[in-house]
This record gives structure tokens, sequence and C-alpha cells, in this order.
């Protein structure tokens, strides 16, 4: 059948706070319990059960403690919701403590109520950050509290500041009232003191204070909110005037602190009205203030006591625009043949932090063979508006942004030139680039079979063989080319090294000498551009005689070069012929 147990369990509990004035453990989960907790202490150790339904001070006759010798305890019995864990915090009330809603009580000799001495003082720093529309404040407070407890700090805000979050340790809770303070007391009986309305922060803190304790108060205020230049529902201006006012923490003897004021964004700032506070330098101001500036600290004050007053003219000026990619070398090598075929290939030695495409402009009649870009095969788009072709780029970020250099790779043939015939005109155009380009190398090979005139157009021909810089990159695409020391190409003639050929060494001192780039987000990058059908890398042709061109500083410029031909006929001794008498 059915019974009525009583289990009476003997356990140790480890204390949940440093005060050791809380603690938590486990109960069997039932739809009703009732805590009955007692502690030793005069009247006044203002015991709290977290989560209980209702909970009262009761009287427990002595006989039912087992410690006859402890004649001063107090009890609080709680009727608990349906829980399987409780927790219980409580006071000493051997020093001054405060209330739980924010007065501060103790007892005195005889038993009466009476007002205690608590010791709190408070610091401040104050860090204001200048953004577009909005000034961001992170206010760090820390407070000493002496002899005594206090569990709720009550600072005065101004009207502009909207307060975001309070970040600190054991915060029960935080809010935001209205709290009529006196400004001046009153002159006579008859005449009240002067009150003002003012909103106060109030923090409750889980345990209560005692001792050194910090919290944080993160806020924002609208630029030009002070003078009535911004208005709810309207856009953010990033010019304005910037009022600040001290925040005074109410029932502390003392307050001191720093103010420091940055800018995250291109504004001037001017400074205005400066009242009760000195300014001073940067490095006289605490770590703890210096680590939480995101950029060059602009002004910096100190004060004593909280009734200071600081302005501030903001102006945003207009933004210039800067370059967000460039092409630092730009070597084009192409190949023109006597049947009206050129191909050519462009290799562009780039820095980028934040543009998807580079954009070509070809020459008619182009069919594009092989693209790369950081070394991986990339499949280029079209833009049929513009008639451009797009590469996607690599983007770098972290402290190697817009430092990290990378190559883009492009090879394509045109089909659009004449046949080259006896005499006439070569015409020839280069590509055009939407990216400036600090250093443009241009090699021509024209067949061997013609002599040249001079060259005419937008390009001057170098009468050395051989470029005024030496190409920063190896290349291993060709095995049969090296790198002349001068800067300018020739062939290897192949020698035989017991076995290895000297272009095959040469090819495999090229792999071991390419530089290797850490670019952020490459392999992602990567896979997302060589979706679908992949090119194939291209070897170029070099063949013919070499001419060479240079140019500096170009920026969206589409170059066209000519050149007068004639044809160099063998002479009718110089072909192959069979002899006058034929053997039978």
């Amino acid at each position: 059948g059915s019974a009525s147990w009583r289990v009476t369990v003997e356990a140790f509990s480890q204390f949940v706070s440093v005060q050791k004035r809380m603690f938590a453990m486990w109960i069997p989960l039932s739809l009703c319990s009732t805590v009955l907790f007692g502690v030793s202490s005069s009247k006044g150790s203002q015991i709290k059960v977290d989560s209980a339904l209702e909970q009262n001070l009761v009287a427990v006759e002595q006989e039912q403690n087992k410690n006859q010798f402890e004649t001063d305890f107090e009890y609080v019995k709680a009727r608990l919701p349906p829980t399987n864990h409780v927790t219980v915090s409580w006071l000493e009330s051997a020093v001054g403590v405060q209330s739980r809603d924010g007065i501060d009580q103790g007892q005195s000799a005889d038993g009466a109520v009476a007002q205690l001495d608590v010791s709190v003082t408070a610091s401040q720093l104050v860090m204001a950050s200048i953004g577009e529309g909005v000034v961001n404040y992170q206010m760090d407070w820390s407070v000493s509290v002496l002899h005594g407890v206090r569990f709720c700090f009550e600072v005065v805000i101004p009207n502009t500041l909207v307060v975001r979050t309070v970040v600190g340790k054991n915060i029960k809770k935080w809010e935001i009232c209205k709290a009529l303070l006196n400004q001046a007391p009153a002159l006579t009986p008859a005449i009240e003191a002067n009150t003002v309305q003012e909103r106060v922060l109030k923090v409750w803190h889980q345990l209560g204070v005692e001792g050194d304790y910090s919290f944080s108060v993160i806020g924002e205020a609208v630029i030009g909110a002070n003078d009535g230049m911004h208005q709810s529902g309207q856009l953010l201006s990033s010019s304005g005037t910037v009022e600040m006012t001290g925040t005074k923490m109410i029932n502390v003897e003392r307050q001191k602190g720093f103010v420091a004021i940055e800018a995250r964004t291109n504004v001037e700032v001017t400074e205005g009205v400066v009242e009760s506070v000195n300014r001073v330098d940067s490095n006289e101001l605490p770590d703890a203030l210096l680590n939480l500036a995101q950029s060059a600290v602009l002004c910096c004050y100190k004060f004593l006591g909280a009734d200071w007053k600081l302005s501030f003219d903001v102006k945003r000026h207009q933004d210039v625009e800067v370059l967000v990619a460039v092409i630092d070398e730009a070597w084009m090598t192409s190949t023109v043949v006597s049947e009206g075929k050129m191909q050519t290939r462009l290799e562009l030695k780039m820095r980028n932090t934040t543009k998807q495409y580079v954009r070509l402009k070809l020459p008619e009649n182009t069919r594009i063979w092989s693209t790369e870009v950081h070394g991986a095969l990339v499949k280029p788009a079209y833009d049929a508006e513009q008639s451009t072709v797009m590469i996607a780029l690599e983007k770098s970020s972290g402290e190697s942004q817009g430092k990290e250099t990378f190559w883009v790779d492009l090879v394509y043939i045109t089909e659009s030139l004449p046949k080259m015939k006896g005499n006439g005109t070569l015409q020839l155009k280069l590509p055009k680039l939407d990216l400036p380009v600090n250093h443009f190398f241009i090699e021509f090979y024209l067949p061997k079979n013609f002599k040249y005139a001079e060259f005419t157009g937008d390009l001057k021909e170098l009468k050395k063989p051989y470029f005024s810089a030496q190409k920063s990159r190896i290349d291993d695409s060709d095995a049969f080319l090296y790198e002349n020391p001068r800067g300018f190409r020739a062939r290897a003639d192949p020698v035989d090294l017991g076995g290895f050929q000297e272009q095959e060494l040469v090819a495999e001192k090229s792999k071991e000498m390419r530089p290797s780039y850490s670019m952020a987000g490459s392999a992602v990058q990567k896979s997302r551009k060589t979706a679908g059908v992949k090119p194939v890398r291209v070897s170029m042709i070099m063949e013919g005689t070499r001419f060479l061109f240079e140019r500096l500083l170009v920026e969206n410029e589409m170059f066209e070069i000519e050149v007068e031909y004639e044809e160099v006929y063998e002479s009718r001794w110089s072909k192959r012929k069979l002899g006058l008498f034929k053997s039978r």
C-alpha cells in the first residue's frame, strides 16, 4: 500500500560567491517545495531565495535548533514552483548594508534602524568615438565600497544618451527611470527645494558589492541631437554639434576620471566648450582607456567631480576616391604571323583590396585561349554592353591588405590582321585596361622574312635590346625559356648533362624560386571562379624579329602603333634545285 516517508539528508554545499553569502544546490523535483533557511545573525540579514513564489520571515522555537548556544537566528520560509534547483543568498548584518531596493540600512546598538556610514568612491573612464552620424560611448566604472554593502548603483545620464547595454559580473538587472533630484537647498521653509526630473540608470548587483567592483555602460548619442538638428525619423547627419556632460553616480563621496575623444571616420573635430576638465596628453591616459581606442586619440581630459561639460563641432567633408586595385607591372608579349594572326600573352602583377573584376577591352575578332589568376585556371566573363572581358580577382585582407601581389595571365589570339605580303603597313592594337598601370612592357615578334621601317603611333620603340627593369617573376610555363639578367628573353640550347637536359633543370629551378602567396579566402574564391568548363594552360610562341616598347603610368588608354614593311624574297640562286643531269 501507500505510505508517507520522511527522508533526512545531511550534505555540504559550496559557496558560489567570493563573499560566501550565496549557495546553490539540487533538490528532488516536486510540484510544490518549501525551503526553510536560517542564518546566524541579528535581524537585517535580508535572505533572498531565487525563483520563490513567496517568502516570509518566520519564528522558530529554540529547541528546534541543534546548536543551542546560537540564540540569534533569522529564518525565512519560501514556497517554490516546480523546480529541481534552489539558490539562496543573504547579507551579514555585522556591517552596514544597503537594502535590495537601494536604501542604506543598518542596526544601532539599541536595535533601532540607523543610517550607516557606507563609504563609496567611483572612478570613470569615458571613450567617445565619433562615427557616421552617432557618437558611441563606453563608460567604464570602477567603484570601491567600504564599511558596508551596496546592491544598487544609480547614475544620472543625459537625456540624449541611449544606453544599449550594461556589462559587469553578477549584474542582476538594469533599468532607466525618471527621478526627482534636488539641485539646490530650500532658501526658506515656505519655498521647497528646486527639483529637476533626471534620467537615472539603476544597476542592481546579484549579491551586493563590498570592496572593489567594475562595470561598463555602453551607449550612443545622435550627432546634433542637443541643438535640435536631428529629429526622429530623419536620416543621420555626419556634421553637427556634439555636447558631452558628466554622468554622476548618486551617493558617492567622490568621483574622478578621464575622457578620450576619437574619430572613426573622416570628420574634422573642433573643440568648443570646455568646463571643469583639464586637458592632458595621451601619454597620461590609463592603459585601460587607450586600449579602447580604435584610431588616434584626438582630445584627452581629466576631471575631478561630475559637473563637467564638453562640446565639439563635427564636420564631415566629401570623400576622395582612392585606388582599391592597381597593376604594378604589365608584361605583354605578341607574336605576329604573316597569315594575319597574332598570339598575345598578357601578364599583370596586381594588388587588390575590394575590386571584384578587372576589365579588358580587346581588339576586334579576338578569341581568349587561357586565363589564370594567382596560378589557378579561371573562366572569364563578357560584358556585352561595354564590350569588355571580365576576370575575377583575388582579394587580400588582414594585415597584408593592399600589400600582397598576385599575377593575372591572359592568352588570346587576334585574327583581324591583314595578311602580310609584298609591301604594306602593319597596324597593331594593344588591350585597354580599366586599372592604372605603373609600368607597361610590350614585346612584339614580327615575321623574319620582312624588313621594317620605324614604328609610329602612341609608343616609342626602345633602341636597346632589353627593358629598363627586370620582371619580378620567373616563368615556368615554358621550359625552354630562361630569364636573362638584363631583363630580356633568349632561347636556351639543350645541352646533354648526364641524361638531363639543361631546359629541365631551368624549369625545376623556376618552380623552386616561384613566390608563394597567402591570400585570404583563396581556396573558396578559386572554387567559385573555376566552376564550369575550365580553360587549358597555353604556352606562348615567340618567333621572329623582336621589338621592345615601354610606357609609364598608363591609365585607361588603348594604344595603336603601325609600321611599314617590305617582304624579303629569296634569290633565285638560293633556292634548292636538282642538278642538270639526272641519274637513270
